[in-house]
């Protein structure tokens, strides 16, 4: 069941714009917040250097998570030289008939389950479409220097899937310590098969570790999203399948670009076959379609 929460701000005498800018700030960052259903900021009409914010949120260990991030801290520290009072909120949930509130409660767990689960089953159908190009991709081109290149001037086919397995494995080592992790694949000494076998691996590991993140569990292990090391740390949540699939569709079509320079394009069945949803949605064993 979502929660509000309502919080008032009445800033010293002469402090209402240096406010302001920091309440801007943070109610910037928190709405982007996996789990951040509103927020909206509110002024006094009659007491004007009154403020108030009312947000939503999915659940109370949302919303926990939400006061321990850096710019709600960061917030909470600068707010404490501008305001006459100590900050204290309410945390509310929606006044009326239990019986309707069981019922609405209900269908927004359901309607989460349904997004969780279509989230999931798209991303076991991603490692689906890799293997679909592995098995269709002509062997002559695997360790094809790409055109316009020197001798390993530049990423072949090999060492593309190669870096996408590795970065799953970087995911999992720092996101889901707890999981297994594969071993890596050397750009330049593995095998198609292999490179087909190890995708297999860390992807159902990939898996696993998004099913604990989008779980909603109050004790879920994996909390955050390791990108890289010169990247910002994001909390688990939807944003992490986002990233995480658009950077292999990314290198899904350099693939498919980089065979067809080299002169060994794809046949329809690969080409295509990644857009053939219902059909790897069928072959994945999914008893209901893309939704």
């Amino acid at each position: 069941m979502s929660i509000h929460s309502m919080v008032r701000f009445e800033p010293l005498p002469g402090k209402e714009e240096a406010f302001r800018k920091e309440l801007a700030q943070v109610c910037q960052h928190s709405r982007a917040e996996p789990g951040c259903l509103n927020l909206e900021v509110f002024e006094s009409l009659r007491e004007p250097r009154t403020f108030a914010i009312h947000s939503e949120w999915v659940d109370e260990a949302v919303y926990d998570r939400h006061v321990k991030l850096p710019h709600t801290r960061r917030f909470v520290l600068a707010a404490a030289k501008l305001l006459g009072h100590s900050i204290q909120g309410l945390r509310l949930r929606r006044f009326g008939d239990g019986k309707r509130t069981k019922l609405t409660q209900r269908g927004s767990e359901e309607a989460l389950a349904q997004i969780r689960d279509a989230l999931l089953e798209t991303y076991a159908v991603n490692d689906a479409m890799n293997q679909l190009l592995l098995a269709h991709l002509d062997a002559r081109a695997w360790r094809a220097q790409p055109p316009g290149t020197k001798s390993r001037g530049g990423r072949t086919i090999a060492a593309i899937f190669a870096h996408l397995h590795n970065c799953r494995l970087r995911w999992l080592k720092n996101s889901a310590a707890h999981l297994k992790c594969p071993v890596p694949l050397d750009p330049h000494r593995c095998t198609m098969k292999q490179a087909a076998a190890a995708h297999k691996k860390s992807g159902a590991q990939c898996l696993r570790m998004l099913a604990e993140a989008l779980s909603g569990e109050p004790q879920q292990r994996v909390t955050k999203f390791f990108r890289d090391s010169w990247m910002p740390i994001w909390p688990a949540g939807g944003a992490m399948f986002c990233y995480m699939f658009s950077h292999e569709a990314h290198h899904r079509g350099q693939i498919l670009m980089l065979a067809h320079q080299l002169g060994y394009q794809l046949p329809d069945q690969a080409r295509g076959g990644i857009w053939w949803w219902d059909k790897l949605w069928k072959q994945q064993g999914f008893s209901k379609r893309p939704r």
